[in-house]
């Protein structure tokens, strides 16, 4: 209701202060209700994703994001091989990633980087033969090293990307060898791509080519 909500500003924000009251007040009880807790981040994020579109708070987006990244790790503090929490934990860490980026909250940034790429490590290790963890690994490092650039952190740059490139490597290999459908060769398709853009900005730009 909130989304589609128009008319008087004065009206939007107190309904927007109202939901973040009452969320805030839900998420106050200790309490371990694995489906409470995922409708709470649900919430928080669609409210962020409101009040960065809509409305331009960035920061009380930024804050609400937090508060799903807290709920997800306290679920998985239980449950630390739920994959499809994992996966809601990564989205919300990269959306915060985007934030923090655009908002150059540069300290926070370089905290959740670490924190991004150790949900993806426990991804891999918790399913090694999807070789699609691999490639979004791969993604990660080549899309951190323009960040940190950004933020005029150029020590391991390099090495970033080439990390990105072992890791779409091994992706390649790993869904070449199983079967040629439609799906599959369109995967394969998607991790040259990735490395096309590792090698491009690597200034490898005949093998980047190749690979496009």
């Amino acid at each position: 209701a909130l989304g589609n909500t128009t008319g008087n500003i004065s009206v939007q924000e107190a309904l927007r202060e109202k939901s973040v009251a009452l969320l805030d007040n839900l998420g106050s009880d200790e309490t371990n209700d694995s489906t409470l807790l995922l409708e709470l981040a649900a919430a928080y994020t669609k409210l962020a994703r409101i009040q960065n579109l809509s409305f331009y708070e960035f920061d009380k987006s930024i804050g609400n994001l937090f508060k799903a990244k807290s709920i997800y790790e306290k679920i998985l503090r239980t449950e630390p091989g739920d994959i499809e929490i994992r996966r809601n934990l990564y989205n919300t860490q990269m959306r915060l990633s985007e934030s923090l980026t655009a908002t150059k909250r540069r300290e926070e940034w370089f905290q959740l980087e670490d924190e991004i790429f150790q949900n993806q490590q426990e991804l891999i290790r918790l399913q090694p033969e999807k070789p699609a963890h691999l490639g979004t690994l791969a993604a990660i490092y080549g899309g951190f090293a323009e960040v940190n650039t950004s933020f005029g952190k150029n020590d391991g740059v390099l090495q970033y990307r080439s990390k990105g490139i072992e890791f779409i490597d091994r992706a390649i290999e790993m869904q070449k060898s199983r079967n040629n459908s439609p799906k599959s060769l369109a995967e394969i398709a998607r991790f040259h791509f990735i490395k096309g853009w590792l090698l491009e900005n690597l200034s490898e730009n005949e093998k980047a080519i190749e690979n496009y």
